[in-house]
């Protein structure tokens, strides 16, 4: 005769997830957290940016003197969508466009000088926001779970390639 636990662990194993979709589920959730969790940071701040704006300047940062469509690229996004967020974000005095001097048709993208403070405190929120979830992680295992995602990460364009 079967135990309770045994009856228990049984029953548990038959609804828990595969893995693999367990792993998809714990990866957007702990993504949509985060998100969110850096997301209130920045209100708190007093920034007047969204997060996705604090994305476009933190990269943009990385590829000054960019256009439009290379900053969508990088980011993995419509150029569209990073279109009206530019807008936006030159509008409000974050950004400066500068002709091209390659392509007339096109504007290469800078960062403000006062934006630079502001990266500084982006970085220490989302730092900081770091910190606090790894808590009660020992930092060897902290850089093995990144190790490891950079691997997964690195290993999906791959596995594109084998499905198509």
């Amino acid at each position: 005769m079967m135990s309770e636990f045994a009856n228990n662990t049984a029953a548990h194993q038959a609804l828990a997830p595969d893995p693999e979709v367990l792993l998809d589920i714990l990866l957007k959730d702990v993504s949509h957290l985060l998100c969110r969790e850096f997301e209130q940071r920045i209100q708190l701040e007093g920034l007047g940016l969204t997060r996705f704006q604090c994305i476009i300047l933190s990269q943009l940062s990385l590829l000054e003197g960019c256009n439009q469509r290379e900053l969508a690229e990088s980011l993995q996004v419509d150029t569209a969508t990073v279109g009206r967020q530019i807008e936006r974000l030159v509008a409000a005095g974050w950004l400066e466009r500068q002709d091209d001097p390659r392509d007339g048709r096109v504007y290469q993208l800078y960062i403000r000088s006062q934006t630079r403070n502001v990266l500084v405190q982006l970085r220490r929120l989302m730092s900081q926001l770091i910190e606090d979830c790894f808590t009660g992680v020992p930092l060897e295992r902290r850089a093995m779970l990144i190790d490891d995602l950079l691997i997964i990460r690195k290993n999906l364009p791959a596995c594109r390639a084998r499905t198509e």
